[in-house]
């Protein structure tokens, strides 16, 4: 995988939702790496097991990633709805996932060496498994940095919809410079939208509704995407 940019999606959809865009302006680049991949929760009213769930989120990502033409790797970490979590914004994490977030930190340092960039999750809206991806970042980042990885993080949607992003962004300054790069994929939006239509037990009608509004927020005329460059300080 020397080479590529790797993104590290906490569930199926989330590296699409957030990155897009950027994605599909040179997909060969890409490879997604899905943590969360064993499911729980859907938007529509079907009573799906979680075997039958965790299949059909797949199969969506796997037709997404197919379409667009990236790589794809997903693990089957169970998601916080299946780890005794009653929202998925808790505010605290579970002792429980210490020794989760330890197995979670050797699968992403596999696939983080040896790449030329990689790309975790802001964690803006405190999704818990949003939120242990992201904390994989501090813990590796200088061993990236020394060996020639740049970091970036994405702007999760449709969390940072809700406007969260700026203290997340306060939090990290104190111990990094981050670099924001504002992409327009006004080119490619069209086609985004028709991925994330691919995500039918995943994503309902507000949630694109989100992603869209924030996109056409960040520039007038236009639609947008957001990397930060993490730097030292």
């Amino acid at each position: 995988m020397s080479g590529r940019n790797v993104i590290f999606s906490p569930h199926c959809d989330d590296a699409f939702l957030a990155m897009g865009g950027y994605i599909l302006q040179s997909p060969q680049d890409f490879h997604v790496v899905d943590i969360f991949g064993t499911c729980a929760w859907t938007t529509t009213d079907q009573n799906f097991t979680s075997e039958e769930l965790t299949r059909i989120n797949q199969s969506e990502e796997r037709a997404v990633a197919q379409k667009a033409g990236v790589g794809l790797t997903i693990y089957e970490y169970p998601e916080a709805l299946l780890r005794n979590y009653r929202k998925w914004n808790a505010k605290r994490l579970h002792s429980s996932d210490v020794a989760l977030a330890k197995n979670i930190l050797e699968t992403i340092k596999h696939h983080a060496l040896g790449a030329s960039r990689v790309y975790f999750p802001l964690a803006p809206g405190h999704h818990v498994d949003h939120v242990i991806v992201h904390n994989q970042m501090p813990v590796l980042y200088e061993l990236l940095i020394d060996s020639g990885v740049e970091v970036y993080l994405y702007e999760d949607l449709p969390y940072s919809w809700y406007g969260d992003v700026e203290e997340r962004i306060s939090t990290l300054k104190r111990h990094y410079t981050l670099k924001p790069t504002l992409i327009d994929i006004s080119d490619v939006y069209v086609r985004k939208e028709a991925l994330l239509s691919l995500y039918a037990s995943q994503l309902g009608e507000d949630e694109l509704r989100k992603v869209k509004e924030y996109g056409a927020s960040l520039k007038k005329d236009s639609y947008s995407e957001v990397l930060w460059q993490v730097l030292k300080s």
